[in-house]
This record gives structure tokens, sequence and C-alpha cells, in this order.
């Protein structure tokens, strides 16, 4: 064994396959039978890890963070390389989990589609094998992710062995796909060793974003868990921010200075001179979200010319993409804002926060306990 490899098992927390002289320490009969399955899925993922870091390809360890870049769009989930490799494989001990290491290989681009359309980054497949530690009720999970052609298509697939038996969660994600079809299907098999009550369960949405909204429970206890394998959970609290930001748009704070300032843009979109009236809309623009904010204060209860309502609604449809319909279906959401209301760090996400727990309160639910002193 190299001493490349001796050191990245001892990271990894494995042992070298080195024999020793010194003879095994006995345990109970009772022990042994009771736990065979256990200890041959543990040596299989061990011997599994090893065998992949022989390769000749591993390199330093990392984290993978450093690799994967993800985002909502669409109410899809993409998920890329942040950049394309030098050289496939990747082989890569993970240096914030023990245990554990991870593989890309390229995946081929149809011919029927152009580099642009269907880049190197967007389509790999990456294997995350983590091996529980030693005492620990899981013994191995694996991860497999698939993405590529074209951008957006997407298999996730756990597989998850513990004492008690095995879970296998596939999620497949086709937005390009029949429109007869739902784009996300989310298969579901839990095989528990030994009652024989194995169940399979498939359920289906219409993009990412409307699994988690119309199966909450679902989207909790088994897509949360692929995501947080792959160092992915934080596109979920950001896409949550997001919607909230449209949904709470006009409720979110603003300096007096800037709704002052804004207060005479939009007298400025009326104004006579069209060089004027464009001036003034690029000025409202580039204010961001602030700005939008304050539009909708203002124009709130203002009477407005045919000219400043066409103009304010340009400039709030860029802040506002989700139609109405998915805005207010969301202030319904429970679920959603639960998750809003534990936002926190930046002042907008405290505020949002903020809005929906009193939204909550006004659906007479609990909201998400914060610290005392808020």
């Amino acid at each position: 064994m190299t001493l490349l490899l001796t050191l990245m098992l001892a990271g990894l927390g494995l042992q070298s396959t080195t024999r020793s002289t010194d003879p095994p320490p006995t345990r109970p009969a009772a022990v042994e039978e009771a736990e065979p399955a256990a200890e041959e899925v543990r040596r299989q993922a061990e011997e599994e890890i090893r065998e992949i870091l022989a390769q000749q390809t591993a390199s330093e360890p990392g984290v993978l963070s450093d690799l994967l870049d993800a985002r909502m769009e669409d109410g899809f989930l993409i998920v890329e390389l942040k950049e394309e490799p030098l050289r496939w494989p990747v082989i890569m001990p993970l240096s914030d989990r023990r245990r554990s290491v991870v593989q890309i290989s390229e995946l081929r681009r149809p011919r029927l589609l152009t580099e642009e359309e269907s880049p190197a980054r967007s389509r790999f497949r990456m294997v995350v094998n983590h091996l529980g530690e030693p005492n620990a009720e899981v013994y191995a999970t694996n991860v497999e992710l698939y993405t590529g052609a074209p951008v957006g298509h997407m298999n996730l697939h756990l597989t998850r062995a513990w004492a008690g038996g095995s879970i296998n969660v596939t999620l497949v994600q086709l937005p390009a796909g029949l429109e007869a079809e739902e784009a996300v299907k989310l298969h579901i098999v839990v095989d528990r060793a030994g009652d024989g009550d194995d169940t399979y369960e498939l359920v289906t949405a219409q993009s990412f974003a409307d699994l988690s909204r119309r199966h909450p429970e679902r989207f909790e206890e088994y897509v949360r868990p692929i995501l947080a394998e792959l160092g992915l959970e934080a596109v979920l609290s950001g896409n949550v921010r997001k919607v909230a930001t449209q949904i709470f748009l006009a409720d979110l704070p603003v300096e007096p200075e800037l709704l002052q300032k804004v207060q005479g843009l939009l007298r400025q979109l009326d104004d006579a001179d069209f060089a004027r009236r464009d001036e003034a809309q690029e000025a409202l623009e580039a204010l961001g979200r602030p700005g939008a904010t304050a539009l909708l204060q203002l124009s709130r209860d203002a009477e407005l010319s045919l000219e400043q309502s066409a103009r304010v609604s340009n400039i709030l449809a860029a802040h506002r993409p989700l139609a109405a319909e998915e805005l207010a279906s969301r202030l319904e959401d429970r679920q959603f804002l639960q998750q809003v209301a534990a936002l926190e760090g930046e002042p907008e996400a405290e505020a949002l926060a903020k809005l929906a727990r009193a939204r909550l309160q006004e659906l007479g639910d609990a909201p998400a306990t914060r610290p005392a002193g808020e």
C-alpha cells in the first residue's frame, strides 16, 4: 500500500488492509450472530471506498461546496459543476466528512445538442460514498447524481443501509418531458429487514418547487437528506427567501430617505418629456428590491395616470416573476411560512421571518421558535 493511500485511509477513519500477526479479539457468540448483516455491509462499504481511493487519479481531500453550484430556475433544481475539471474522472476524499469519498465522471453529450445547450459542467455523474461510524445505526450511505442533456434533466438516487433494513429514494426531474406527464417523480422504497413490511410509494409534481409545496412531509423526510449529503441544502433556504420576498414585497422595511426619493421619481414617470419618463424608470429599476417596495407602498393609495401605472407594473414585474395565484397560495401554505419564519441573518431575512410569524398567527398556527429578545 502506498503512503498516499495509507494517509487517505487514515483521514477517512479506515484501517489499512495490512494483516496483523496478533490474534483478533474474541467476541461473544450471541453478538457475532446478531450482527452478521451489519458487519458484512460495513465491510463491503469500507472495501468499496478503499478500492476507489487506490485509483491513480485520486486527488487531495476537498469539500463538495468547492465542486458544486446549484440554483432554482423556473421551479426546477439546476445542479452544475462550478468549473469543468482539467481531467476526468475526479476522485476526491471529503475533508469535512470522515469516511467519505466522491467520484465525478463526464457524461457524453448527445449529438443533437450543441456544447452551449449541454456544457460539460452540466452533464456528469457524481457518486458520494459515505461509510457510517463503527457504532452508528446507519452502516453506509451512497448518493448518485446524474445531471445532463438538456440542462435541468436530473436523476438523484440515495441508498441508505441501517440496522432495520434499507431505503432507496430516486428523484427524477425532466423539465422538458411530455406535457401529459408530471415533470418530477419521487420513488420511495423502504425495506424493513425481517418483518416483510416493505413499502413502495410514488409521489409526483409539476416541478421541484411544486414537490416541496404539495408534499412537504415526503420532501423533508426523503429529498432534503439527499441534498444534505451533496452539500446543497442552502439552495432550499435561498429559494424560500426569494419566494418570501415576492410575497411580502410591499411590507418589507424601507428607509424614509428612499421613500422620499422614490416619491419624486414616481411623479417624474408622468412627466411631459418622454426622455424624462425613461430616466425616472431607469432610476427606479436601479434601486432594486428596496425601490420596488417603496413603489408598492407609495402607489397603493395614489391615483396614478395610465403612463405611471404601466411603468410601475413593468418595474414590479421583475421583482414578482411568480403568478399572483402562486403568491396567494403561499400565503396559505403553513409549511412554507414556517420555513420563512426560521430565516435569520441579514436584516431582510429577519424582516421576512417576522412577517411570516405574523401571518402564521393570523392563520392560528404557532410560528417557528426564535431566540428571546428579538
